[in-house]
This record gives C-alpha cells, sequence and structure tokens, in this order.
C-alpha cells in the first residue's frame, strides 16, 4: 500500500526551530518563578519541571530574547545525552539550558503530539545518530543539523 504523506525537511513543518543560549545562565539559591530546563529534565517524551533550577526575572528576560517555552513545544537533548526529546505540557516560566533545541511545530501541517511522537521513533533516532559527532568529553549533534532531519 502506498502512503500518501510526504517526506519533509523538519523545518518545513516547524513555525520555530530555536537553539539555547551557549553559556551557562547564572543561577540563584531561591525559588523564583523562572525555572531553567536542562538536559537531565527532558526524558522519555516528557519535561519534568521538578528539579529545575531558578533564576531573576532578568536572567530569565534574556534567556528567552529569542524565544519564550510553550505548551506543545517539543525539546531535544543535543548531548548529554543526544536524542532525548520531551513535550512541554503547561504554561510555566521556562527557558533552555545549554545543549537543548525547542520546536514549535506548525499546526497548519502536523499537530505538536505527531512532532514529539516523530522524534521518538526508529526513523528519526537513526537521523539524529547519523549526525552525532563526538567532542572532547561527550558526543552531541551540531545546531545545523537540527535543522535537517526528515519527518
Amino acid at each position: 500500500m502506498r502512503s500518501e504523506w510526504s517526506e519533509v525537511q523538519i523545518s518545513e513543518v516547524c513555525e520555530l526551530i530555536v537553539d539555547c543560549v551557549n553559556k551557562t545562565a547564572p543561577k540563584v539559591d531561591e525559588v523564583t518563578p523562572f525555572k531553567m530546563i536542562r538536559t537531565t529534565n527532558v526524558r522519555h517524551g516528557r519535561v519534568d519541571t521538578s528539579d529545575c533550577k531558578y533564576v531573576t526575572e532578568e536572567v530569565f528576560e534574556k534567556w528567552t530574547r529569542r524565544a519564550k517555552v510553550l505548551p506543545k513545544d517539543v525539546l531535544l537533548t543535543r548531548e548529554a545525552p543526544i536524542g532525548e526529546v520531551g513535550m512541554i505540557r503547561q504554561n510555566e516560566n521556562l527557558f533552555l539550558g545549554q545543549r537543548i533545541m525547542q520546536y514549535r511545530a506548525d499546526r497548519t501541517k502536523l499537530i505538536p503530539e505527531f512532532l514529539l511522537y516523530s522524534f521518538q521513533s526508529n526513523y528519526m533516532q537513526h537521523q539524529i545518530r547519523m549526525h552525532e559527532g563526538s567532542g572532547s568529553v561527550v558526543s552531541h549533534i551540531r545546531v545545523p543539523d537540527c535543522l535537517k532531519f526528515n519527518i
């Protein structure tokens, strides 16, 4: 049976693809409304915000100047480990820590859940592994490669 679905590059079906700010945000010890998502928070299709680090509002605004993290956005870890994905479930003051990509589905082309499940598929995980590079200590995916995955 022939599929009616066509394969496209992920950049064609997302209205937003954003990399994190590539330096560590200054954290604070006290609890604030502003949470940093780290790679350890992204696992098995979920983003666990119960163990986030906190920052000031000023830092939050600076680190979200490219884009705010919204419900239904899909996050991908580029390193430590590579290829973990999770979906934002609720509206919180979240921002990307290092080594995380943010994808927002263009809902005229696909639903966010399909994007999430696609990232979890063997097909997409194979593509992620094909783009895997070696750093000094750990494997990683380059940001430009994160725009080239086929879905």
